[in-house]
């Protein structure tokens, strides 16, 4: 649902109103932004930039990514009590070292770098008003960055 939700809060309270009693809610969420924990991903990466004009060009168009720190407040404001998260790290390739952390890595590559055209290229034609062309030269770069083994990059899930 990342990036196709407007308003977080009011889509929750929506959730929570048409529960029954003692009903519950299960939220799968990414953070729309990679991190990294070792500092190898810098703001100079191209895989930051490019994920960065992402969310930038989908809040333009309306649709901002709701923080992931946030939305345990955000299922509480709406009236849920007994609200658990809990974080898993999706490394972006195969640099973890142990084994199911590096499996995590080389499937969420497998998945996103071949499609990164497709994520970006209507917030960033749209929303940012690029150039197909741009988009293309900017991707580029972020699936180089996406493969590099040296990045210790991750989504928080």
């Amino acid at each position: 649902m990342t990036g196709s939700i407007r308003n977080w809060s009011r889509y929750v309270k929506q959730c929570y109103d048409n529960l029954s009693p003692g009903g519950y809610l299960e939220l799968n969420e990414v953070d729309a932004i990679p991190v990294s924990d070792d500092g190898t991903l810098t703001d100079q990466c191209n895989l930051k930039k490019s994920f960065d004009l992402w969310a930038e060009g989908l809040a333009a168009l309306g649709s901002p990514f709701e923080k992931f720190s946030r939305m345990e407040g955000v299922l509480k404001d709406a009236g849920f009590e007994d609200v658990h998260i809990r974080r898993f790290k999706w490394p972006t390739n195969s640099w973890p070292r142990d084994s199911k952390h590096k499996e995590l890595g080389i499937w969420n590559y497998e998945n996103l770098a071949p499609n990164l055209e497709g994520m970006f290229m209507a917030s960033y034609t749209r929303g940012l008003n690029w150039t197909k062309e741009e988009v293309l030269l900017t991707t580029m770069g972020a699936r180089k960055d996406f493969a590099d083994r040296n990045i210790h990059a991750y989504f928080n899930m």
